[in-house]
């Protein structure tokens, strides 16, 4: 009898015995790897990483680093593959988790589409409340709107009102959308709250649109050689080939981000290559300000005639440029034309303009009916048989420009057959279309401020603006 009892506890040891073997091979087949540190329990040399290089492309390109990408990335499951049988996932954390017999993996992370809303963002949203993307909304006596693209951006819209009184302008109201980001020339105001922005590497983020609350000066878009389109010009934003870009672009992302220039600059203000135009070294934007201004790709899209704003919009992401000429001495350049630019600081594109409208109540026009009229109708006078829809141009953007001089905007126009310098401008009566990219017109500096920023203080006007941080 103890013979079989014996026997038994044998067994019954040798089987629990394989179970804490069985066990602890287990365990040896999992591996946890972060993705802010360095890779230390997988070695390099077992996996391949790639990242897709435009969010929804499915085009990857090679990750070399030896952290797995940071977030804005997720992994792809689908495509990522292991041998002897090992399979790896993505926790909430962006850790990475390889189950399976040690072997070697190819990963594939796609552009994480996922909206972050970082603090100053989420406070104009909670200051707005529980308004949605169909219906206008407030801060104090402030008005927003969702501008029903599809990328349903919050904007301010509205108008400042001055009067003019014994030689000077006297402020009767304006839109609180100041914001103090720390430039030392100048306070700057938010044109909106604007979703899907590229960051330049493909990653998505909502972030706050701002533009420069007085204008820079009055320089030429752009200005070329007398044998180059006649020396008005060549309407391409940003470099191509072997031409750098824009004369304004280069000065705006140059002498204008260099705070420690000892002196003022010249800058281009009109044909032939025209150089005399001062810039003042005192409006440079100051370090603390670019902190807080990041990297974006911006859609240079060319803009035709006769649009409603959200055609316009269209458009600005579309694939039309400014050349749509081929001989003559307006069009003789040999630039090939892009749409989209990466950088820090552009101009305000033409719908940033038009959707600022809120329609004109003593003319019975409401924000809708100007949004479905052509931005072109917007500006009438006696004889042009447009007097629906007059004062369909008053806007905050405008006034910015209280000189009653043109504002140049960031977009060509398009289908002009016959020159390729034209760019599109709002003249001093509120009258939207093209101009010549030498002339010297109202410059306004625009960017996007980084998703992390921070709101810590202010109500939004201009003795009180909104402060903007980094946290």
């Amino acid at each position: 009898m103890m013979d079989k009892l014996n026997e038994k506890y044998i067994k019954l040891k040798r089987i629990l015995a394989a179970l804490i073997f069985i066990n602890a091979l287990f365990s040896l087949y999992i591996y946890h790897l972060s993705n802010k540190d360095s890779v230390s329990n997988l070695n390099k040399a077992i996996y391949k990483t790639y990242v897709e290089t435009e969010g929804g492309s499915g085009n990857y390109t090679v990750y070399s680093s030896n952290v797995f990408p940071t977030e804005g990335y997720a992994l792809n499951t689908t495509l990522s593959t292991c041998t002897n049988g090992g399979s790896v996932s993505q926790g909430e954390d962006y850790s990475i988790t390889y189950i399976g017999s040690p072997g070697s993996c190819t990963l594939y992370f796609d552009v994480d589409d996922v909206q972050t809303l970082g603090g100053a963002v989420s406070t104009i949203l909670n200051l707005v409340g529980d308004a949605d993307d169909t219906s206008t909304a407030a801060i104090g006596d402030t008005p927003l709107a969702y501008d029903g693209t599809a990328d349903k951006n919050l904007r301010y819209i509205g108008e400042d009102e001055y009067r003019y009184q014994n030689g000077t302008y006297t402020i009767i109201y304006q839109v609180n959308n100041y914001i103090d980001i720390g430039d030392t020339s100048s306070l700057w105001r938010i044109i909106g709250v604007f979703n899907n922005i590229d960051d330049g590497t493909g990653k998505k983020e909502t972030r706050l649109k701002i533009v420069r609350a007085e204008s820079l000066g009055k320089y030429s878009w752009d200005t070329s050689a007398s044998s180059t389109n006649s020396g008005y010009g060549i309407n391409q934003w940003g470099p191509s080939g072997s031409y750098e870009g824009a004369d304004l672009m280069r000065e705006l992302n140059g002498d204008y981000l260099n705070p420690s220039l000892s002196s003022n600059t010249t800058w281009y203000n009109g044909r032939n290559n025209n150089l005399n135009a001062t810039f003042d070294k005192t409006k440079s934007l100051s370090l603390s300000a670019q902190s807080l201004i990041g990297n974006a790709l911006w859609h240079t899209g060319a803009v035709p005639d006769n649009l409603t704003a959200s055609e316009i919009y269209q458009y600005e992401r579309g694939t039309l440029t400014g050349k749509n000429c081929s001989s003559g001495n307006y069009c003789n350049d040999t630039v090939t034309r892009t749409t989209t630019w990466i950088g820090k600081i552009a101009l305000p594109h033409v719908s940033d303009y038009a959707y600022t409208t809120t329609g004109y109540i003593k003319e019975g026009l409401t924000r809708e009916s100007c949004l479905n009229a052509n931005v072109d109708d917007w500006y009438c006078d006696d004889d042009d048989g447009d007097e629906g829809y007059c004062m369909c141009s008053v806007s905050w953007i405008d006034y910015i420009a209280y000189e009653n001089e043109s504002i140049d905007f960031l977009n060509p126009e398009g289908l002009n057959t016959s020159e390729s310098y034209v760019v599109m401008k709002l003249d001093g009566t509120g009258k939207l279309g093209g101009s010549d990219s030498a002339y010297n017109n109202i410059i306004e500096p625009t960017a996007f401020l980084k998703s992390n920023v921070t709101i810590t203080g202010g109500t939004g006007t201009k003795t009180d603006p909104y402060i903007a941080t980094l946290p």
